[in-house]
Protein backbone atom coordinates (compact mmCIF):
# COMPACT_ATOMS: atom_id res chain seq x y z
CA UNK A 1 0.00 0.00 0.00
CA UNK A 2 1.35 3.49 -0.69
CA UNK A 3 2.84 5.51 2.24
CA UNK A 4 0.30 7.60 4.63
CA UNK A 5 1.65 11.35 4.99
CA UNK A 6 1.69 12.94 7.43
CA UNK A 7 1.83 16.55 8.12
CA UNK A 8 5.61 15.96 9.34
CA UNK A 9 6.62 14.51 6.78
CA UNK A 10 6.61 17.80 4.35
CA UNK A 11 9.35 19.51 3.16
CA UNK A 12 7.75 23.02 3.43
CA UNK A 13 4.25 21.85 4.96
CA UNK A 14 1.14 24.84 5.75
CA UNK A 15 1.57 27.71 8.07
CA UNK A 16 -2.33 26.69 8.64
CA UNK A 17 -4.01 23.70 8.27
CA UNK A 18 -7.41 21.25 9.14
CA UNK A 19 -7.37 17.62 9.17
CA UNK A 20 -10.98 15.83 8.33
CA UNK A 21 -11.92 13.94 11.92
CA UNK A 22 -13.24 10.78 10.82
CA UNK A 23 -11.19 9.35 8.40
CA UNK A 24 -8.09 6.76 7.64
CA UNK A 25 -8.77 4.69 5.29
CA UNK A 26 -6.77 5.63 2.39
CA UNK A 27 -7.47 2.52 0.06
CA UNK A 28 -8.74 5.10 -2.80
CA UNK A 29 -5.67 7.30 -2.45
CA UNK A 30 -3.49 3.95 -3.28
CA UNK A 31 -5.76 3.06 -5.93
CA UNK A 32 -5.37 6.92 -7.75
CA UNK A 33 -1.75 6.51 -7.36
CA UNK A 34 -1.45 3.31 -8.70
CA UNK A 35 -3.88 4.56 -11.56
CA UNK A 36 -1.43 8.16 -12.08
CA UNK A 37 1.47 5.48 -12.73
CA UNK A 38 -0.04 3.69 -15.38
CA UNK A 39 -1.43 6.81 -17.23
CA UNK A 40 1.90 8.26 -17.12
CA UNK A 41 0.56 11.06 -15.47
CA UNK A 42 4.06 12.41 -13.53
CA UNK A 43 4.42 12.40 -9.64
CA UNK A 44 3.56 15.51 -7.57
CA UNK A 45 5.79 16.57 -4.79
CA UNK A 46 4.83 15.79 -1.19
CA UNK A 47 2.70 18.82 -0.23
CA UNK A 48 0.73 17.94 -3.54
CA UNK A 49 0.75 14.09 -2.67
CA UNK A 50 -0.35 15.18 1.05
CA UNK A 51 -3.57 17.34 -0.40
CA UNK A 52 -4.73 14.54 -2.99
CA UNK A 53 -4.11 11.71 -0.32
CA UNK A 54 -6.72 14.03 2.19
CA UNK A 55 -9.00 14.64 -0.73
CA UNK A 56 -9.42 11.29 -1.36
CA UNK A 57 -9.54 10.04 2.42
CA UNK A 58 -12.58 7.70 3.46
CA UNK A 59 -14.49 7.80 6.48
CA UNK A 60 -15.94 4.46 7.78
CA UNK A 61 -18.97 4.58 6.20
CA UNK A 62 -17.20 5.22 2.80
CA UNK A 63 -17.97 8.79 1.96
CA UNK A 64 -15.14 11.85 2.17
CA UNK A 65 -13.64 12.34 5.24
CA UNK A 66 -13.60 15.30 3.65
CA UNK A 67 -16.77 17.20 2.05
CA UNK A 68 -14.96 19.91 1.54
CA UNK A 69 -11.18 20.63 0.67
CA UNK A 70 -9.85 24.31 0.49
CA UNK A 71 -6.27 25.25 -0.72
CA UNK A 72 -4.27 28.20 -0.51
CA UNK A 73 -1.06 29.12 -1.71
CA UNK A 74 0.84 31.68 -3.64
CA UNK A 75 0.83 31.84 -7.55
CA UNK A 76 2.84 29.39 -9.91
CA UNK A 77 3.87 26.36 -7.00
CA UNK A 78 1.61 24.14 -8.40
CA UNK A 79 -1.85 23.86 -6.69
CA UNK A 80 -2.88 22.56 -9.96
CA UNK A 81 -1.49 19.57 -10.16
CA UNK A 82 -3.55 18.12 -7.13
CA UNK A 83 -7.13 18.95 -8.40
CA UNK A 84 -6.40 17.61 -12.02
CA UNK A 85 -5.27 14.21 -10.03
CA UNK A 86 -8.11 14.02 -8.46
CA UNK A 87 -10.90 15.07 -11.43
CA UNK A 88 -9.00 12.62 -13.76
CA UNK A 89 -9.22 9.63 -11.21
CA UNK A 90 -12.98 10.65 -10.57
CA UNK A 91 -14.43 10.63 -14.03
CA UNK A 92 -12.64 7.73 -15.04
CA UNK A 93 -12.20 5.24 -12.23
CA UNK A 94 -15.16 6.60 -9.77
CA UNK A 95 -17.90 7.69 -12.34
CA UNK A 96 -18.14 10.99 -10.74
CA UNK A 97 -20.25 13.79 -12.86
CA UNK A 98 -17.58 16.63 -12.36
CA UNK A 99 -17.93 20.55 -12.83
CA UNK A 100 -14.52 22.58 -13.03
CA UNK A 101 -15.45 26.54 -12.66
CA UNK A 102 -12.94 29.15 -13.22
CA UNK A 103 -13.33 33.11 -13.15
CA UNK A 104 -12.85 32.68 -17.08
CA UNK A 105 -12.70 30.27 -20.51
CA UNK A 106 -8.95 31.22 -20.65
CA UNK A 107 -8.02 29.79 -17.09
CA UNK A 108 -10.21 26.87 -17.77
CA UNK A 109 -9.03 26.19 -21.09
CA UNK A 110 -5.60 25.86 -19.67
CA UNK A 111 -6.32 22.07 -17.14
CA UNK A 112 -8.33 21.29 -20.26
CA UNK A 113 -5.85 21.68 -22.82
CA UNK A 114 -3.41 19.27 -20.17
CA UNK A 115 -6.30 16.29 -19.06
CA UNK A 116 -6.62 15.89 -23.31
CA UNK A 117 -3.21 15.85 -23.65
CA UNK A 118 -3.13 13.06 -21.31
CA UNK A 119 -5.84 11.27 -22.48
CA UNK A 120 -5.21 10.94 -26.26
CA UNK A 121 -1.83 10.20 -24.96
CA UNK A 122 -2.87 7.24 -23.17
CA UNK A 123 -4.70 4.64 -25.38
CA UNK A 124 -6.36 2.78 -22.07
CA UNK A 125 -8.24 6.14 -21.69
CA UNK A 126 -9.15 6.93 -25.61
CA UNK A 127 -10.81 3.11 -25.03
CA UNK A 128 -12.72 4.25 -22.41
CA UNK A 129 -13.40 7.95 -23.68
CA UNK A 130 -17.14 8.50 -25.41
CA UNK A 131 -16.48 10.24 -28.91
CA UNK A 132 -13.98 12.66 -28.77
CA UNK A 133 -13.41 15.70 -26.00
CA UNK A 134 -15.73 18.20 -26.02
CA UNK A 135 -13.97 22.07 -27.56
CA UNK A 136 -16.35 24.62 -28.34
CA UNK A 137 -15.74 27.04 -25.94
CA UNK A 138 -18.23 26.97 -22.56
CA UNK A 139 -18.82 23.22 -23.74
CA UNK A 140 -15.26 21.91 -22.76
CA UNK A 141 -15.27 18.58 -21.27
CA UNK A 142 -15.24 14.84 -21.40
CA UNK A 143 -17.40 11.51 -21.21
CA UNK A 144 -16.36 8.37 -20.35
CA UNK A 145 -17.96 4.73 -19.74
CA UNK A 146 -19.11 4.04 -16.76
CA UNK A 147 -20.77 7.49 -16.10
CA UNK A 148 -17.64 9.82 -15.62
CA UNK A 149 -18.36 13.56 -16.61
CA UNK A 150 -16.09 16.22 -16.61
CA UNK A 151 -16.98 19.46 -17.87
CA UNK A 152 -15.37 23.21 -17.52
CA UNK A 153 -17.48 25.90 -17.13
CA UNK A 154 -16.60 30.01 -16.73
CA UNK A 155 -17.97 31.68 -14.05
CA UNK A 156 -20.46 34.62 -15.74
CA UNK A 157 -21.11 31.97 -18.91
CA UNK A 158 -24.57 30.81 -19.07
CA UNK A 159 -22.93 27.77 -18.06
CA UNK A 160 -21.84 28.95 -15.34
CA UNK A 161 -24.88 29.72 -13.24
CA UNK A 162 -25.80 26.02 -12.14
CA UNK A 163 -28.53 25.49 -14.85
CA UNK A 164 -28.49 22.77 -16.54
CA UNK A 165 -26.86 20.28 -13.95
CA UNK A 166 -29.14 18.06 -11.80
CA UNK A 167 -26.12 15.82 -10.05
CA UNK A 168 -23.29 16.80 -9.67
CA UNK A 169 -20.69 14.61 -7.67
CA UNK A 170 -17.60 17.33 -7.49
CA UNK A 171 -17.43 20.96 -7.78
CA UNK A 172 -13.88 22.55 -8.32
CA UNK A 173 -14.13 26.24 -7.61
CA UNK A 174 -10.76 27.14 -8.91
CA UNK A 175 -9.84 31.19 -8.55
CA UNK A 176 -12.46 30.89 -5.36
CA UNK A 177 -10.72 34.66 -4.53
CA UNK A 178 -13.66 35.67 -8.06
CA UNK A 179 -16.39 33.60 -6.71
CA UNK A 180 -20.28 35.52 -6.19
CA UNK A 181 -22.70 34.37 -3.94
CA UNK A 182 -24.83 34.24 -6.75
CA UNK A 183 -22.58 31.77 -8.61
CA UNK A 184 -22.06 29.71 -5.59
CA UNK A 185 -25.39 29.70 -4.20
CA UNK A 186 -26.75 28.67 -7.61
CA UNK A 187 -24.12 25.86 -7.55
CA UNK A 188 -25.30 23.96 -3.93
CA UNK A 189 -28.36 22.09 -4.69
CA UNK A 190 -26.81 20.45 -7.61
CA UNK A 191 -24.56 17.93 -4.96
CA UNK A 192 -27.84 17.58 -2.63
CA UNK A 193 -28.36 14.40 -4.43
CA UNK A 194 -24.80 12.96 -4.44
CA UNK A 195 -24.21 10.36 -2.69
CA UNK A 196 -20.72 10.91 -2.00
CA UNK A 197 -20.77 14.98 -2.68
CA UNK A 198 -16.86 16.79 -2.64
CA UNK A 199 -16.32 20.74 -3.11
CA UNK A 200 -12.85 21.69 -3.68
CA UNK A 201 -11.65 25.45 -3.77
CA UNK A 202 -8.63 26.29 -4.46
CA UNK A 203 -6.99 30.08 -4.83
CA UNK A 204 -4.36 32.85 -3.84
CA UNK A 205 -5.62 35.54 -1.46
CA UNK A 206 -8.39 37.75 -2.68
CA UNK A 207 -8.93 41.59 -1.62
CA UNK A 208 -10.66 41.63 1.58
CA UNK A 209 -12.85 44.25 0.90
CA UNK A 210 -14.49 43.08 -2.76
CA UNK A 211 -17.70 41.45 -2.87
CA UNK A 212 -16.13 38.86 -5.06
CA UNK A 213 -13.81 38.10 -2.48
CA UNK A 214 -15.85 37.38 0.47
CA UNK A 215 -16.69 33.90 0.28
CA UNK A 216 -13.05 32.64 -0.26
CA UNK A 217 -12.08 34.98 2.67
CA UNK A 218 -14.97 33.56 4.96
CA UNK A 219 -13.28 29.86 4.05
CA UNK A 220 -9.57 31.44 4.81
CA UNK A 221 -10.53 32.97 8.05
CA UNK A 222 -12.47 29.39 9.26
CA UNK A 223 -9.46 27.77 8.36
CA UNK A 224 -6.79 30.15 10.14
CA UNK A 225 -9.01 30.33 13.30
CA UNK A 226 -9.60 26.45 13.42
CA UNK A 227 -13.31 26.27 12.69
CA UNK A 228 -14.24 23.37 11.38
CA UNK A 229 -17.61 21.09 10.79
CA UNK A 230 -15.50 17.71 10.90
CA UNK A 231 -15.32 16.77 7.88
CA UNK A 232 -13.13 19.73 6.23
CA UNK A 233 -10.03 19.69 4.90
CA UNK A 234 -8.03 23.03 4.25
CA UNK A 235 -4.33 23.95 3.92
CA UNK A 236 -2.95 27.52 3.72
CA UNK A 237 1.04 28.31 2.82
CA UNK A 238 1.46 32.08 3.14
CA UNK A 239 3.80 34.41 5.12
CA UNK A 240 2.27 36.85 8.13
CA UNK A 241 2.88 40.83 8.35
CA UNK A 242 4.59 40.38 11.03
CA UNK A 243 7.29 38.22 9.11
CA UNK A 244 10.13 40.07 7.27
CA UNK A 245 9.09 40.05 3.36
CA UNK A 246 12.62 40.70 2.34
CA UNK A 247 13.91 37.39 3.59
CA UNK A 248 14.30 34.63 1.50
CA UNK A 249 13.62 32.31 4.58
CA UNK A 250 10.03 34.05 4.59
CA UNK A 251 9.79 33.43 0.64
CA UNK A 252 10.55 29.36 1.25
CA UNK A 253 8.47 29.00 3.74
CA UNK A 254 4.90 30.68 1.82
CA UNK A 255 5.55 28.51 -1.65
CA UNK A 256 5.62 25.43 -1.09
CA UNK A 257 6.97 25.16 -4.60
CA UNK A 258 10.44 26.75 -4.20
CA UNK A 259 13.19 26.81 -4.86
CA UNK A 260 12.52 24.02 -7.96
CA UNK A 261 9.58 25.96 -9.46
CA UNK A 262 10.31 29.31 -8.12
CA UNK A 263 13.58 29.96 -7.71
CA UNK A 264 15.20 32.74 -5.20
CA UNK A 265 16.52 34.40 -8.15
CA UNK A 266 12.82 35.06 -9.35
CA UNK A 267 11.82 35.55 -5.83
CA UNK A 268 13.87 38.24 -5.66
CA UNK A 269 13.56 39.97 -8.82
CA UNK A 270 9.72 39.81 -7.83
CA UNK A 271 10.39 41.25 -4.69
CA UNK A 272 12.21 43.75 -6.16
CA UNK A 273 10.18 45.05 -8.92
CA UNK A 274 6.61 44.70 -7.63
CA UNK A 275 4.51 47.03 -5.33
CA UNK A 276 5.18 46.37 -1.76
CA UNK A 277 1.15 45.10 -1.50
CA UNK A 278 1.29 43.05 -4.28
CA UNK A 279 4.38 41.09 -3.50
CA UNK A 280 3.00 40.45 -0.37
CA UNK A 281 -0.62 39.14 -1.26
CA UNK A 282 0.11 37.32 -4.69
CA UNK A 283 3.72 36.03 -3.78
CA UNK A 284 3.80 35.61 0.32
CA UNK A 285 0.06 35.01 0.16
CA UNK A 286 -0.74 37.70 2.83
CA UNK A 287 -4.45 38.83 2.62
CA UNK A 288 -3.78 42.51 4.65
CA UNK A 289 -6.95 41.44 6.43
CA UNK A 290 -8.00 44.27 9.50
CA UNK A 291 -6.80 43.32 12.97
CA UNK A 292 -9.69 43.08 15.29
CA UNK A 293 -10.65 46.21 17.16
CA UNK A 294 -11.56 46.31 21.34
CA UNK A 295 -15.30 45.22 21.32
CA UNK A 296 -15.10 43.04 18.24
CA UNK A 297 -16.40 39.78 19.46
CA UNK A 298 -14.15 37.15 20.86
CA UNK A 299 -13.85 33.86 18.82
CA UNK A 300 -12.26 32.62 21.60
CA UNK A 301 -14.84 33.64 24.20
CA UNK A 302 -17.15 32.99 22.61
CA UNK A 303 -16.59 28.94 22.31
CA UNK A 304 -16.32 29.17 25.87
CA UNK A 305 -19.86 29.58 26.07
CA UNK A 306 -20.63 26.14 23.96
CA UNK A 307 -23.59 24.26 25.81
CA UNK A 308 -23.11 20.93 23.98
CA UNK A 309 -27.19 19.76 24.44
CA UNK A 310 -30.51 20.92 25.72
CA UNK A 311 -33.66 18.79 26.00
CA UNK A 312 -36.94 20.08 23.84
CA UNK A 313 -37.59 23.44 25.42
CA UNK A 314 -40.03 25.77 24.31
CA UNK A 315 -38.13 28.90 23.33
CA UNK A 316 -39.03 32.56 25.04
CA UNK A 317 -38.11 34.52 21.94
CA UNK A 318 -37.21 33.88 18.17
CA UNK A 319 -35.44 36.30 16.55
CA UNK A 320 -34.13 37.11 12.72
CA UNK A 321 -32.09 38.64 10.51
CA UNK A 322 -31.04 38.62 6.83
CA UNK A 323 -27.73 39.44 5.26
CA UNK A 324 -26.93 42.79 3.72
CA UNK A 325 -27.57 41.03 0.37
CA UNK A 326 -30.86 39.97 0.83
CA UNK A 327 -29.66 36.57 -0.14
CA UNK A 328 -30.23 34.29 3.34
CA UNK A 329 -32.09 34.57 6.71
CA UNK A 330 -31.31 33.67 9.81
CA UNK A 331 -33.57 32.68 12.39
CA UNK A 332 -32.51 32.32 16.60
CA UNK A 333 -34.44 30.80 19.67
CA UNK A 334 -33.65 32.22 23.03
CA UNK A 335 -34.67 29.78 25.53
CA UNK A 336 -34.67 29.92 29.40
CA UNK A 337 -32.39 27.04 30.62
CA UNK A 338 -32.67 26.79 34.68
CA UNK A 339 -31.96 30.54 34.53
CA UNK A 340 -29.34 31.05 32.27
CA UNK A 341 -30.28 32.53 28.45
CA UNK A 342 -28.95 29.91 25.56
CA UNK A 343 -29.15 30.96 22.00
CA UNK A 344 -29.37 28.28 19.65
CA UNK A 345 -29.47 28.77 15.72
CA UNK A 346 -32.98 26.93 14.62
CA UNK A 347 -32.38 27.92 10.53
CA UNK A 348 -30.04 29.31 7.83
CA UNK A 349 -31.74 29.27 4.67
CA UNK A 350 -31.57 31.07 1.34
CA UNK A 351 -34.36 34.49 1.07
CA UNK A 352 -37.80 33.90 -0.30
CA UNK A 353 -40.30 36.09 0.83
CA UNK A 354 -43.45 34.02 1.01
CA UNK A 355 -40.95 31.09 1.98
CA UNK A 356 -40.15 32.93 4.69
CA UNK A 357 -43.39 34.47 5.92
CA UNK A 358 -44.83 30.62 6.06
CA UNK A 359 -41.91 29.52 7.81
CA UNK A 360 -42.80 32.26 10.61
CA UNK A 361 -46.28 32.07 10.43
CA UNK A 362 -45.39 27.56 11.44
CA UNK A 363 -43.46 28.46 14.10
CA UNK A 364 -45.49 30.95 15.75
CA UNK A 365 -48.09 27.81 15.24
CA UNK A 366 -45.93 25.97 16.88
CA UNK A 367 -45.66 28.25 19.82
CA UNK A 368 -48.05 30.00 20.77
CA UNK A 369 -47.56 33.56 22.08
CA UNK A 370 -44.27 34.06 21.23
CA UNK A 371 -42.43 36.78 19.99
CA UNK A 372 -40.20 37.20 16.77
CA UNK A 373 -38.15 39.99 16.85
CA UNK A 374 -36.31 42.12 14.52
CA UNK A 375 -34.63 45.44 13.54
CA UNK A 376 -36.40 48.42 12.62
CA UNK A 377 -33.48 49.37 10.68
CA UNK A 378 -32.46 46.10 9.15
CA UNK A 379 -33.06 44.37 6.31
CA UNK A 380 -36.38 42.51 7.30
CA UNK A 381 -38.14 45.75 8.65
CA UNK A 382 -40.07 45.47 5.07
CA UNK A 383 -41.58 42.20 6.33
CA UNK A 384 -43.04 43.05 9.41
CA UNK A 385 -46.88 43.68 7.65
CA UNK A 386 -46.66 40.69 5.60
CA UNK A 387 -45.79 38.64 9.07
CA UNK A 388 -47.95 40.55 11.03
CA UNK A 389 -51.01 39.85 8.03
CA UNK A 390 -49.37 35.85 8.48
CA UNK A 391 -50.86 36.20 12.15
CA UNK A 392 -47.17 36.47 13.40
CA UNK A 393 -46.85 38.35 16.64
CA UNK A 394 -43.33 40.67 15.57
CA UNK A 395 -41.47 42.98 18.19
CA UNK A 396 -39.98 45.67 15.93
CA UNK A 397 -36.37 46.64 17.93
CA UNK A 398 -35.80 50.76 17.17
CA UNK A 399 -32.71 51.77 16.74
CA UNK A 400 -32.01 52.51 20.25
CA UNK A 401 -32.89 49.15 21.41
CA UNK A 402 -30.93 47.36 18.82
CA UNK A 403 -27.65 49.72 20.14
CA UNK A 404 -28.36 48.56 23.84
CA UNK A 405 -28.98 44.57 22.49
CA UNK A 406 -25.05 44.69 20.66
CA UNK A 407 -23.75 46.19 23.93
CA UNK A 408 -25.19 43.27 25.87
CA UNK A 409 -24.25 40.85 23.67
CA UNK A 410 -21.20 41.64 24.09
CA UNK A 411 -20.88 42.45 27.68
CA UNK A 412 -22.62 38.84 27.89
CA UNK A 413 -19.64 37.08 25.53
CA UNK A 414 -16.68 38.45 27.53
CA UNK A 415 -18.88 38.18 31.14
CA UNK A 416 -19.74 34.17 30.37
CA UNK A 417 -23.69 35.52 30.92
CA UNK A 418 -25.52 33.16 28.32
CA UNK A 419 -24.75 29.97 26.55
CA UNK A 420 -24.49 28.87 22.97
CA UNK A 421 -25.78 25.64 21.10
CA UNK A 422 -22.85 25.49 18.59
CA UNK A 423 -22.82 25.64 15.02
CA UNK A 424 -20.38 27.14 12.02
CA UNK A 425 -22.70 29.35 11.45
CA UNK A 426 -22.37 30.78 14.29
CA UNK A 427 -18.62 31.14 14.73
CA UNK A 428 -18.49 31.98 10.77
CA UNK A 429 -20.52 35.40 11.99
CA UNK A 430 -18.30 36.07 14.88
CA UNK A 431 -15.12 35.82 13.33
CA UNK A 432 -15.44 38.63 10.77
CA UNK A 433 -18.18 40.62 13.24
CA UNK A 434 -17.21 44.36 13.32
CA UNK A 435 -18.32 47.20 15.49
CA UNK A 436 -19.91 50.61 13.75
CA UNK A 437 -20.24 53.40 16.13
CA UNK A 438 -23.59 55.19 16.55
CA UNK A 439 -22.84 58.28 18.69
CA UNK A 440 -21.34 58.48 22.27
CA UNK A 441 -19.92 55.15 23.73
CA UNK A 442 -23.00 53.49 20.94
CA UNK A 443 -22.30 50.63 18.32
CA UNK A 444 -23.90 48.56 16.35
CA UNK A 445 -22.95 45.54 13.80
CA UNK A 446 -21.60 46.39 10.94
CA UNK A 447 -23.82 44.95 7.79
CA UNK A 448 -22.76 46.81 4.89
CA UNK A 449 -19.01 45.69 4.40
CA UNK A 450 -19.09 42.56 6.90
CA UNK A 451 -16.44 40.18 5.09
CA UNK A 452 -19.53 37.11 5.65
CA UNK A 453 -22.91 36.66 6.90
CA UNK A 454 -23.23 38.05 10.00
CA UNK A 455 -27.24 37.48 10.42
CA UNK A 456 -26.72 34.71 12.70
CA UNK A 457 -25.31 37.14 15.49
CA UNK A 458 -27.37 40.42 14.83
CA UNK A 459 -30.32 37.51 15.43
CA UNK A 460 -28.68 36.27 18.25
CA UNK A 461 -28.24 40.01 19.17
CA UNK A 462 -31.98 41.06 18.82
CA UNK A 463 -33.17 37.91 20.59
CA UNK A 464 -31.12 38.08 23.47
CA UNK A 465 -31.26 41.94 24.31
CA UNK A 466 -34.98 41.18 23.73
CA UNK A 467 -35.04 38.41 26.58
CA UNK A 468 -32.43 40.21 28.64
CA UNK A 469 -34.10 43.81 29.30
CA UNK A 470 -38.15 42.22 29.29
CA UNK A 471 -39.09 43.20 26.23
CA UNK A 472 -38.88 47.00 26.34
CA UNK A 473 -35.75 48.80 26.96
CA UNK A 474 -35.77 52.55 28.02
CA UNK A 475 -32.41 54.39 27.34
CA UNK A 476 -31.45 57.46 28.36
Amino acid sequence: MTRVLSIDDLKCPPRYYLLPTNGGDYTRYTECQEFLTAVKFGNGDDWQQWQLQEMLNLAPDDIWAARTAAIEAPRQNGKTWTVEARVLYGMVMLGEHIVWSAQNLLTAGKSFEHLKAVILDTPALMARLIGRPRERAGEQGFRFKGGGELQFVARGSSGGNGRGFTVIDLIVWDEALKLGEHGHSAFVPTQGVSRNPQTIYTSTPGFPDEEDSQIWANIVRQGRNGITSGDDFFADWCATEEDDVSLPETWAAANPGFPHRLSEKTLRHFHNKMLPESFAREILGIWGFPSATPGDLSIEQWMQLELDHVGPVVPSVLAADMNFERTHVSVVAVMDIDGTPVVELVERAPFERPIFVARMAELGAEFPGVTLVVDGDGPLASLVADLQEANVFVYVRQAVEYQSDCALLADGVRSGLFRQLPCTEFDSAVAVIRKRPRGEGRFVWARRGARGDIAPIVAATLGYGYFVSGGVQFVF
